[in-house]
């Protein structure tokens, strides 16, 4: 019987996780001799090494060559999955984590993502390739393996989601994660992915600096309630028109192909 592409379990996932995030903890224990941006930096790149470095050792070893497929696939799609990606992150994310944040009484600030400059770039470049080689060329792949469609992109979005940490990030990411998953399950490239995941921090980037730059707390706050509801709605054709779209195409490819 030919082996599966590894890891194509939860139980997997969760084995190179812990694995990966012990050999990774030492960076951040360094941050009284560097400082936390670099120690957080460190421990990252060391996380996403040692999950990919082992997903190849462990491939190796059963025999299983792991392929990344970068190729575009859909592209007259594209700029219509960037679009749902900028709406939902203008008009969704940020504004519905601000009103959150108002609810629970949090005390509101407007920070400039440019102070965490290294972070910032890494999460835009470093987390936009390697997140989605992690989470849709190997862990959604080898989920699709053995779960179905739906259950191992549900599986891999959570994932995804809970791996960001920050309460208010994990909703957004999880939503993310469901949407990046559905685009690799119908292309099967994570090229594709990686543009969108590139916009969708590229443009929660911009707008945290525009909101900084022009706007007080009042401002965000009045300008969140409008942008849900706006967003919603814009979101709800695009999202059908893709849906559409994409289900005339035959690019699917079929599930024994991988």
């Amino acid at each position: 019987m030919q082996k599966k592409l590894y890891p194509n379990k939860i139980k997997h996932f969760l084995l190179l996780f812990v694995i990966s995030l012990f050999l990774a903890t030492p960076f951040i224990l360094m941050q009284d001799l560097l400082s936390l941006e670099i120690s957080q930096i460190l421990m990252f790149i060391a996380f996403i090494v040692s999950f990919i470095g082992l997903t190849f050792l462990f491939n190796f070893k059963r025999k299983v060559k792991v392929e990344l497929n970068l190729k575009l696939k859909a592209e007259r799609q594209i700029p219509l999955m960037i679009l749902i990606i900028v709406i939902f992150q203008i008009g969704f994310t940020k504004p519905f984590n601000h009103l959150i944040k108002l609810a629970l009484g949090q005390n509101l600030i407007l920070t400039n993502p440019l102070d965490a400059f290294l972070t910032t770039i890494g999460a835009i470049f470093l987390g936009s390739i390697f997140e989605e080689i992690i989470f849709r060329g190997m862990v959604l792949k080898g989920f699709l393996l053995t779960y179905s469609p739906k259950k191992a992109i549900i599986f891999s979005a959570i994932f995804f989601g809970i791996i960001h940490a920050n309460p208010f990030q994990i909703w957004g990411a999880i939503i993310l994660g469901l949407f990046f998953g559905w685009i690799f399950y119908k292309t099967r490239s994570i090229g594709n992915t990686i543009i969108l995941h590139f916009f969708a921090n590229f443009i929660i980037l911009i707008q945290s600096y525009l909101y900084f730059s022009f706007l007080d707390i009042h401002s965000v706050t009045i300008l969140s309630v409008i942008s849900i509801p706006i967003a919603t709605i814009a979101l709800s054709f695009l999202v059908r028109k893709l849906l559409r779209d994409m289900n005339e195409k035959t690019i699917l490819i079929v599930e024994d192909q991988l």
